[in-house]
Protein backbone atom coordinates (compact mmCIF):
# COMPACT_ATOMS: atom_id res chain seq x y z
CA UNK A 1 0.00 0.00 0.00
CA UNK A 2 3.04 1.89 0.54
CA UNK A 3 4.14 1.73 -2.66
CA UNK A 4 0.81 1.93 -4.03
CA UNK A 5 0.40 6.05 -2.88
CA UNK A 6 4.12 6.16 -3.51
CA UNK A 7 3.00 5.57 -7.70
CA UNK A 8 0.26 7.97 -7.26
CA UNK A 9 2.75 10.56 -7.09
CA UNK A 10 5.24 9.54 -8.92
CA UNK A 11 7.28 11.70 -12.03
CA UNK A 12 7.41 14.85 -13.25
CA UNK A 13 6.82 17.88 -15.93
CA UNK A 14 10.08 18.51 -17.49
CA UNK A 15 9.06 22.54 -17.50
CA UNK A 16 11.68 22.75 -14.55
CA UNK A 17 14.27 22.69 -17.47
CA UNK A 18 13.20 26.73 -17.77
CA UNK A 19 13.60 27.26 -14.22
CA UNK A 20 16.72 30.60 -14.58
CA UNK A 21 17.53 29.27 -11.29
CA UNK A 22 18.46 26.14 -11.77
CA UNK A 23 16.44 25.20 -8.14
CA UNK A 24 13.04 23.44 -9.37
CA UNK A 25 15.21 20.58 -11.03
CA UNK A 26 16.24 19.67 -7.18
CA UNK A 27 12.70 19.53 -6.32
CA UNK A 28 11.63 17.31 -8.80
CA UNK A 29 14.85 15.05 -8.57
CA UNK A 30 15.33 14.48 -5.16
CA UNK A 31 12.80 16.60 -2.98
CA UNK A 32 9.52 15.64 -4.32
CA UNK A 33 10.03 11.65 -4.57
CA UNK A 34 11.73 11.77 -1.05
CA UNK A 35 8.69 14.08 0.12
CA UNK A 36 6.56 11.55 -1.50
CA UNK A 37 7.86 8.28 -0.03
CA UNK A 38 7.52 9.98 3.42
CA UNK A 39 4.20 10.99 2.97
CA UNK A 40 2.87 7.69 1.42
CA UNK A 41 4.28 5.57 4.38
CA UNK A 42 2.70 8.33 6.67
CA UNK A 43 -0.58 7.65 5.15
CA UNK A 44 -0.47 3.93 5.49
CA UNK A 45 0.95 4.33 9.51
CA UNK A 46 -2.06 6.40 9.93
CA UNK A 47 -4.58 3.62 8.81
CA UNK A 48 -5.26 4.70 4.98
CA UNK A 49 -5.93 1.59 2.87
CA UNK A 50 -5.62 1.34 -0.90
CA UNK A 51 -4.82 -0.74 -3.91
CA UNK A 52 -2.36 -3.79 -2.57
CA UNK A 53 -1.04 -4.63 -5.69
CA UNK A 54 0.36 -1.84 -7.11
CA UNK A 55 2.55 -3.24 -10.15
CA UNK A 56 0.03 -5.71 -11.78
CA UNK A 57 -3.54 -5.94 -12.47
CA UNK A 58 -5.78 -3.07 -14.07
CA UNK A 59 -4.30 0.23 -14.71
CA UNK A 60 -0.97 -0.79 -12.71
CA UNK A 61 2.02 1.39 -11.76
CA UNK A 62 4.06 -0.66 -14.65
CA UNK A 63 2.00 -0.28 -17.85
CA UNK A 64 1.54 3.05 -16.83
CA UNK A 65 5.23 3.77 -17.79
CA UNK A 66 5.70 0.73 -20.81
CA UNK A 67 4.02 -0.92 -23.32
CA UNK A 68 5.90 -3.77 -22.73
CA UNK A 69 6.41 -4.00 -18.81
CA UNK A 70 9.08 -6.39 -17.42
CA UNK A 71 7.90 -6.89 -13.75
CA UNK A 72 10.68 -9.79 -13.54
CA UNK A 73 13.41 -6.84 -13.81
CA UNK A 74 11.92 -5.66 -10.03
CA UNK A 75 13.76 -8.77 -8.48
CA UNK A 76 16.41 -9.25 -10.34
CA UNK A 77 19.32 -9.84 -8.61
CA UNK A 78 17.43 -8.97 -5.46
CA UNK A 79 19.91 -9.34 -2.23
CA UNK A 80 22.88 -9.28 -4.61
CA UNK A 81 22.90 -6.49 -6.45
CA UNK A 82 22.08 -3.01 -5.24
CA UNK A 83 21.40 -0.35 -7.32
CA UNK A 84 22.17 2.84 -4.68
CA UNK A 85 25.53 1.79 -5.18
CA UNK A 86 25.49 3.05 -8.62
CA UNK A 87 24.60 6.20 -7.34
CA UNK A 88 26.48 9.10 -8.91
CA UNK A 89 27.08 12.43 -6.99
CA UNK A 90 28.22 15.56 -8.67
CA UNK A 91 31.85 16.62 -7.24
CA UNK A 92 30.68 20.12 -8.54
CA UNK A 93 27.27 22.00 -8.41
CA UNK A 94 27.10 22.48 -11.97
CA UNK A 95 25.50 21.11 -15.27
CA UNK A 96 26.72 17.39 -15.83
CA UNK A 97 27.73 17.92 -19.36
CA UNK A 98 30.82 20.53 -17.56
CA UNK A 99 31.51 17.88 -15.07
CA UNK A 100 33.90 16.34 -16.99
CA UNK A 101 35.50 19.06 -18.82
CA UNK A 102 35.96 20.56 -15.50
CA UNK A 103 37.96 17.73 -13.86
CA UNK A 104 40.08 18.10 -17.08
CA UNK A 105 41.02 21.06 -16.63
CA UNK A 106 41.78 20.61 -13.46
CA UNK A 107 44.01 17.82 -13.71
CA UNK A 108 46.02 19.56 -16.19
CA UNK A 109 46.16 22.70 -14.17
CA UNK A 110 48.19 20.12 -11.51
CA UNK A 111 49.94 18.18 -13.59
CA UNK A 112 51.34 21.26 -15.22
CA UNK A 113 51.68 23.53 -12.90
CA UNK A 114 49.28 25.75 -15.68
CA UNK A 115 48.39 29.05 -14.66
CA UNK A 116 45.71 31.47 -16.25
CA UNK A 117 48.24 33.95 -18.15
CA UNK A 118 50.06 30.79 -19.72
CA UNK A 119 46.82 29.64 -21.70
CA UNK A 120 46.35 30.42 -25.46
CA UNK A 121 43.38 28.78 -25.99
CA UNK A 122 41.01 26.05 -24.67
CA UNK A 123 39.43 23.53 -26.86
CA UNK A 124 36.73 20.88 -25.21
CA UNK A 125 35.72 17.90 -27.24
CA UNK A 126 31.98 16.73 -26.09
CA UNK A 127 30.15 13.95 -28.01
CA UNK A 128 27.48 15.10 -29.89
CA UNK A 129 23.63 14.88 -29.51
CA UNK A 130 21.25 15.76 -27.15
CA UNK A 131 22.68 13.26 -24.09
CA UNK A 132 25.93 14.32 -23.88
CA UNK A 133 24.43 18.26 -23.58
CA UNK A 134 27.41 19.88 -25.29
CA UNK A 135 25.20 22.40 -26.99
CA UNK A 136 22.93 22.78 -23.81
CA UNK A 137 26.22 23.93 -21.43
CA UNK A 138 27.64 26.21 -24.75
CA UNK A 139 27.63 29.80 -23.42
CA UNK A 140 24.55 29.95 -21.69
CA UNK A 141 23.45 33.02 -19.54
CA UNK A 142 23.62 30.99 -16.11
CA UNK A 143 26.86 30.63 -14.73
CA UNK A 144 26.40 27.16 -13.32
CA UNK A 145 25.44 25.86 -17.02
CA UNK A 146 28.12 27.91 -18.56
CA UNK A 147 31.33 26.03 -19.87
CA UNK A 148 33.61 28.39 -20.56
CA UNK A 149 32.91 30.50 -17.15
CA UNK A 150 32.99 27.48 -15.20
CA UNK A 151 36.45 26.38 -17.17
CA UNK A 152 37.65 29.99 -16.60
CA UNK A 153 37.29 30.29 -12.69
CA UNK A 154 37.60 26.26 -12.16
CA UNK A 155 41.74 27.95 -14.02
CA UNK A 156 41.62 30.80 -11.77
CA UNK A 157 41.06 29.61 -8.51
CA UNK A 158 41.83 25.74 -8.85
CA UNK A 159 38.98 24.53 -7.96
CA UNK A 160 35.11 25.27 -7.85
CA UNK A 161 33.25 26.43 -5.10
CA UNK A 162 28.78 26.75 -4.69
CA UNK A 163 29.13 30.11 -4.22
CA UNK A 164 31.26 30.69 -7.57
CA UNK A 165 29.48 28.72 -9.32
CA UNK A 166 26.62 30.69 -9.20
CA UNK A 167 27.74 34.25 -9.20
CA UNK A 168 26.51 36.23 -11.89
CA UNK A 169 28.84 39.29 -10.92
CA UNK A 170 31.83 36.93 -11.45
CA UNK A 171 30.70 36.13 -15.39
CA UNK A 172 31.59 39.70 -15.45
CA UNK A 173 34.61 40.15 -13.77
CA UNK A 174 37.76 41.04 -16.64
CA UNK A 175 39.87 38.24 -15.83
CA UNK A 176 37.00 35.71 -16.04
CA UNK A 177 35.55 37.00 -19.18
CA UNK A 178 39.35 37.47 -21.08
CA UNK A 179 39.54 33.42 -20.34
CA UNK A 180 35.91 32.39 -21.34
CA UNK A 181 36.88 33.80 -24.94
CA UNK A 182 39.38 31.48 -25.06
CA UNK A 183 37.04 28.40 -24.47
CA UNK A 184 35.22 26.68 -27.19
CA UNK A 185 33.18 23.92 -27.53
CA UNK A 186 34.05 20.96 -30.42
CA UNK A 187 31.14 18.52 -30.87
CA UNK A 188 33.21 15.10 -31.86
CA UNK A 189 31.74 12.58 -33.18
CA UNK A 190 35.09 10.04 -32.76
CA UNK A 191 34.63 10.08 -29.15
CA UNK A 192 33.13 6.74 -28.25
CA UNK A 193 29.98 6.77 -26.31
CA UNK A 194 29.42 3.65 -25.59
CA UNK A 195 30.59 3.07 -22.40
CA UNK A 196 29.38 6.81 -21.14
CA UNK A 197 28.10 9.91 -22.64
CA UNK A 198 29.19 12.43 -19.89
CA UNK A 199 32.78 12.34 -20.81
CA UNK A 200 35.23 15.07 -22.64
CA UNK A 201 38.52 15.46 -24.04
CA UNK A 202 40.29 18.84 -23.08
CA UNK A 203 42.91 19.84 -25.21
CA UNK A 204 45.31 23.19 -23.93
CA UNK A 205 47.16 25.30 -25.82
CA UNK A 206 49.97 27.40 -23.91
CA UNK A 207 51.26 30.74 -25.53
CA UNK A 208 54.25 28.93 -25.61
CA UNK A 209 52.57 26.43 -28.24
CA UNK A 210 52.45 23.29 -26.38
CA UNK A 211 49.24 21.33 -26.51
CA UNK A 212 48.31 19.98 -23.63
CA UNK A 213 45.92 16.88 -23.84
CA UNK A 214 43.30 15.25 -21.05
CA UNK A 215 40.67 13.01 -21.56
CA UNK A 216 38.06 12.05 -18.77
CA UNK A 217 35.69 9.08 -19.31
CA UNK A 218 34.62 8.56 -15.91
CA UNK A 219 34.03 11.89 -13.99
CA UNK A 220 34.74 11.88 -10.45
CA UNK A 221 31.63 11.40 -8.37
CA UNK A 222 30.42 8.57 -10.90
CA UNK A 223 30.49 4.46 -10.06
CA UNK A 224 33.33 4.29 -12.39
CA UNK A 225 35.47 7.10 -10.70
CA UNK A 226 33.90 7.33 -6.99
CA UNK A 227 34.61 10.59 -4.88
CA UNK A 228 36.50 9.84 -1.14
CA UNK A 229 34.65 10.52 1.79
CA UNK A 230 36.44 13.53 2.35
CA UNK A 231 35.14 15.20 -0.88
CA UNK A 232 31.79 13.94 -0.43
CA UNK A 233 32.08 16.09 3.12
CA UNK A 234 33.72 19.00 1.66
CA UNK A 235 30.69 19.48 -0.90
CA UNK A 236 28.64 18.43 2.03
CA UNK A 237 29.84 21.62 4.24
CA UNK A 238 30.20 23.73 1.26
CA UNK A 239 26.36 23.66 0.41
CA UNK A 240 25.09 23.71 4.32
CA UNK A 241 27.19 26.16 5.21
CA UNK A 242 26.01 29.71 3.76
CA UNK A 243 22.49 28.82 5.04
CA UNK A 244 23.48 27.03 8.23
CA UNK A 245 26.51 28.06 9.87
CA UNK A 246 29.71 26.14 10.07
CA UNK A 247 29.32 24.86 13.82
CA UNK A 248 25.78 23.24 12.56
CA UNK A 249 26.70 22.29 9.42
CA UNK A 250 29.75 19.90 10.77
CA UNK A 251 27.59 18.75 13.56
CA UNK A 252 24.96 17.86 10.72
CA UNK A 253 27.66 15.91 8.65
CA UNK A 254 29.10 14.21 11.79
CA UNK A 255 25.44 12.76 12.75
CA UNK A 256 25.50 11.55 9.38
CA UNK A 257 28.36 9.01 9.04
CA UNK A 258 27.06 8.13 12.37
CA UNK A 259 22.96 7.22 11.81
CA UNK A 260 22.92 4.23 12.67
CA UNK A 261 23.25 5.67 16.22
CA UNK A 262 20.49 7.98 15.53
CA UNK A 263 17.23 7.20 17.47
CA UNK A 264 14.91 9.44 16.03
CA UNK A 265 15.13 11.35 12.72
CA UNK A 266 13.65 13.87 15.16
CA UNK A 267 17.30 14.85 16.09
CA UNK A 268 18.33 15.82 12.58
CA UNK A 269 15.28 18.60 12.76
CA UNK A 270 17.32 21.32 14.75
CA UNK A 271 20.30 21.10 12.78
CA UNK A 272 18.22 21.23 9.40
CA UNK A 273 16.01 24.43 10.13
CA UNK A 274 17.70 27.45 8.91
CA UNK A 275 17.51 30.22 11.66
CA UNK A 276 16.75 28.21 14.68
Amino acid sequence: MVLSYAGQQASGVTYWKRDPEHVEKAFVFGGMPTRNGVTAALFVQSGFTGVPDVFSGESNFLVAFSPHPQPEKLTDGLGDHYEIMQTNIKRFAIGSPIQAPLDAVLLIREKHNLRPQDVERIAVHLPPGPTAGGRVVDNRNMPDVNLQYILAVGLLDGDLSVEAAHSYKRMNDPEVVRLRQMVSVVLDPAIDTTKTTRQAVVYVTTKGGTVLKEPVLHVQGTAGNPMTNEEVEKKCIDLFESVLGRERSLRLVEKFWNLERVRSMREFRLLLTAGS
